[in-house]
């Protein structure tokens, strides 16, 4: 509409109407607080440490239940063994690669006596 057929006291009405309409909704349906965006947001972190204490609740069972078979068959209880690190180029263990980067690890028959 041409702005001189608009009513001032109309115009008016509706901003104010407009402001009481954004007041309420802000009122009903607040703004979440923004998350900094190096730290993950509140529902990442319940899902962490939902998983954390999964996690450990799986390894107490796991434990429990070692612990019972071996005293239920008599045996000894046995701490896992560390993995065995990896071997490098001039290692024994391997062929050498001669710079290129692949290395070939010997078999049984292989090793010197």
């Amino acid at each position: 509409m041409p702005a001189s057929r608009v009513d001032p006291a109309i115009a008016e009405a509706v901003e104010r109407q407009a402001r009481a309409m954004q007041e309420l909704r802000l009122r009903a349906f607040p703004e979440p607080n923004p998350v900094a965006d190096d730290r993950p947001a509140p529902i990442e972190q319940a899902r962490a440490e939902q998983r954390r204490q999964a996690g450990i609740s799986h390894a107490a069972a796991l434990s429990r239940a070692r612990a019972e078979r071996a005293q239920r068959f008599g045996a000894a209880i046995m701490l896992p063994q560390p993995a065995p690190l990896r071997t490098t180029a001039c290692s024994p263990r391997t062929q050498g690669c001669g710079g290129s980067g692949l290395h070939t690890p010997r078999t049984t028959k292989d090793r010197r006596p």
